[in-house]
């Protein structure tokens, strides 16, 4: 008898394919774990034994005092628990304790890495939430950009976007906002989202390692709602970008694949499909991307299954910044992650262009 279930994690990890790879997972690995994996009960286990596989040669590295080589692989070995873990719903534990796994290898990496990563955390209500904070070598004090994961992205996937930011003399904040990664244990993601960005650049005005009258938004899928939400109500916001971004929630449900739909109940936390449907009429960027003031650039694939292309002309259209650009790219996937080599690059320049580099 077919393990439906099984076939079911397969069919939407090469759904995802594109982002995986995008995100720094080798495709190679991919068909070795999903080669290797029998049944559902040992999907996750074929995971992390190539993210173990990965921790042993950073611990060889490390050995030899090859720092940044470790620092690399374990990046890759968080990465694998990561992206094992993200459509694995079977078993709730097993889930966390993946996901707490990427946590620890990360935490482990980011000291190792050039430039190397701190991990900052900041509060804003009832949420505590953290995120990996990178400072290009030379630059005193650099801009920085924010980096606001969608849903069911954290901020681990960020590490080869970070470079791109990196190499242009823009800091790196990639941030698990309230709702997401390590930030969901408190509750679901909130509509009003300038709230945690106002936390996060209280918490840089602290300090004198970076400029924070530079600091940009960008925003991935979910984290493009995100992201135009704080920069329409935090003036100190001085640009905001977004590739894939999701401009009205209901549209993208309407829009979307069904097993989308799951995603979205869980960020909201809410018991039901139906439940997710009436509050994801929160989430909408009508009557709010009018009040955004600061440059804007936003990149869409005109074949993004996810986000629809009809929901960033739309939000091009009514912003109010009198700055503000709308690049679609021919054939672009969701996020445009089939073609990183393209849109990453044209992210970084207008970032580090709007906000000058450090």
């Amino acid at each position: 008898m077919a393990d439906e279930a099984l076939e079911k994690l397969k069919d939407v990890t090469r759904f995802r394919l594109p982002r995986y790879v995008a995100y720094g997972v080798d495709f190679n690995d991919i068909e070795r774990i999903l080669d290797r994996i029998g049944s559902t009960a040992g999907w996750l286990t074929e995971w992390l034994a190539e993210a173990d596989s990965r921790v042993t040669e950073a611990e060889a590295a490390l050995a030899r005092g090859r720092t940044l080589t470790a620092g690399e692989l374990l990046v890759r070995a968080g990465l694998l628990c990561h992206f094992g873990a993200l459509p694995f719903k079977e078993d709730k534990a097993q889930r966390n304790s993946a996901m707490a796994r990427k946590v620890a290898m990360f935490t482990r990496a980011l000291p190792l890495l050039d430039p190397p990563g701190e991990r900052v955390e900041f509060g804003w209500r009832d949420y505590r939430f953290p995120g990996h904070l990178r400072i290009p070598r030379g630059m005193n004090p650099p801009p920085v950009v924010v980096i606001v994961p969608g849903t069911g992205s954290t901020k681990e996937e960020f590490f080869l976007l970070e470079g791109e930011f990196l190499r242009r003399g823009v800091a790196t904040l990639s941030l698990d906002g309230p709702g997401q990664g390590e930030g969901a244990a408190d509750g679901p993601v909130p509509f009003d989202f300038e709230g945690p960005i106002g936390a996060v650049i209280d918490a840089l005005e602290e300090r004198d390692d970076v400029d924070s009258g530079r600091v940009g938004l960008f925003g991935r899928s979910m984290g493009g709602y995100l992201t135009g939400r704080a920069a329409a109500f935090d003036s100190r916001v001085r640009a905001v970008s977004a590739s894939g971004g999701v401009f009205d929630l209901v549209q993208t449900w309407e829009f979307c694949k069904p097993h989308t739909h799951g995603s979205f109940r869980e960020m909201l936390q809410v018991a039901t499909l139906e439940e997710a449907r009436e509050k994801a009429k929160d989430f909408t960027l009508r009557g709010v991307a009018e009040k955004i003031s600061c440059p804007l650039f936003l990149v869409h694939g005109d074949r993004d299954p996810t986000a629809p292309l009809a929901g960033a002309e739309e939000y091009h259209r009514i912003a109010g910044s009198k700055d503000k650009e709308l690049a679609v790219i021919a054939g672009g996937n969701h996020v445009v992650d089939n073609m990183p080599y393209l849109y990453r690059p044209m992210v970084a320049d207008w970032m580090a262009e709007t906000l000058g580099q450090g």
